[in-house]
């Protein structure tokens, strides 16, 4: 029997929380877990990069985590020489690396992905890759056909705007629809709640 897809997709917040909280139960089932993130990178002070530092020491040998976007990616925005800004409520969203380094980067977290696979993990997380497959640093075509080489792995996508393609394969697809958000009237994500 194949692995399951689940898909956490749509504009409302909480996909990798929901993605986060499947993790957690894996690995109190005593799974293996790999997680593979698309826009998140390292430098950002992201609470989940530090999930390995309050696990017991079982826990931590089963978690793999690779955080390798290279951040925000704005297409349609205001350009200042090579970054690109855009003003979001009383602050500003920087993308200070040329598609193609996005690319790049999207390429590699792909690639990363592949290699888990070769390891045989429970689960896999692939988090905003939904938003790097709509942006255009990846094909839709490549993503499936990654797919399918899971075997047994399960694996959990994430993101806004998932694909046709990738919901017809999916098992599970949860639409997480924002009804009200914070950051519509000006507050910032919470470090702790949204980070």
């Amino acid at each position: 029997m194949s692995g399951l897809i689940y898909i956490f997709t749509g504009d409302g917040k909480g996909k990798t929380s929901a993605a986060l909280g499947m993790l957690l139960r894996a690995l109190t089932n005593g799974w293996s877990v790999g997680w593979v993130s698309w826009y998140k990178e390292k430098r950002w002070g992201i609470n989940e990069h530090h999930l390995s530092e309050i696990l017991n020491t079982s826990a931590k040998k089963r978690l793999l985590f690779f955080p390798m976007g290279k951040g925000f990616y704005l297409r349609s925005v205001q350009q200042h020489g090579a970054v690109r800004t855009v003003r979001a409520q009383s602050s500003v969203i920087v993308d200070d690396d040329t598609p193609a380094q996005h690319r790049r980067a999207a390429h590699e977290a792909l690639e990363k992905v592949r290699a888990l696979l070769l390891q045989h993990i429970d689960v896999l997380f692939l988090d905003e890759v939904c938003n790097a497959v709509h942006d255009k640093l990846l094909k839709e075509s490549d993503v499936l056909e990654l797919l399918k080489q899971r075997g047994k792995t399960h694996v959990v996508l994430t993101g806004r705007n998932a694909s046709a393609g990738l919901k017809k394969v999916a098992d599970l697809v949860s639409v997480i629809q924002k009804e009200k958000h914070p950051f519509d009237a000006g507050k910032l994500a919470v470090k702790g709640l949204d980070f």
